[in-house]
């Protein structure tokens, strides 16, 4: 497993951290995901390769807004439709996207596990 952390700024003000393993790219939020970090996000979603499972970890999100959930809903359109979102149950990131319907939309799980198990399970059904 291989951890680099993006950008040339301090990586303790980074939105996200970036983590390759065998069969996706994850990209752990490290901060609110909103107005002003959305067009990051979007662009490390952009940067992904299209074959490869990407998950986005919200575990440690606190604030998600609109900007925030348009991003991870133009980004499930990706050509393979290989995304999934991680998100704790009982969050509050979880209550907004469930309150807006979101959570009909995307792929949700509770763990990068669950999510990585997931998508083996679909691929298995193929």
């Amino acid at each position: 497993m291989t951890l680099s952390r993006q950008g040339g700024y301090d990586p303790d003000r980074a939105l996200y951290e970036r983590e390759a393993v065998p069969r996706a790219d994850i990209l752990h939020i490290r901060k609110d995901l909103d107005i002003l970090s959305a067009p990051e996000l979007a662009k490390a979603l952009a940067t992904t390769e299209a074959s490869r499972l990407v998950i986005v970890d919200l575990l440690a999100c606190r604030f998600i807004d609109s900007t925030g959930i348009r991003v991870l809903v133009r980004s499930d359109r990706r050509p393979q439709g290989n995304i999934r979102v991680v998100v704790a149950e009982d969050s509050q990131i979880h209550r907004v996207l469930r309150q807006t319907g979101i959570v009909r939309i995307l792929q949700l799980a509770h763990s990068v596990q669950d999510a990585i198990d997931a998508d083996l399970s679909a691929n298995d059904s193929k």
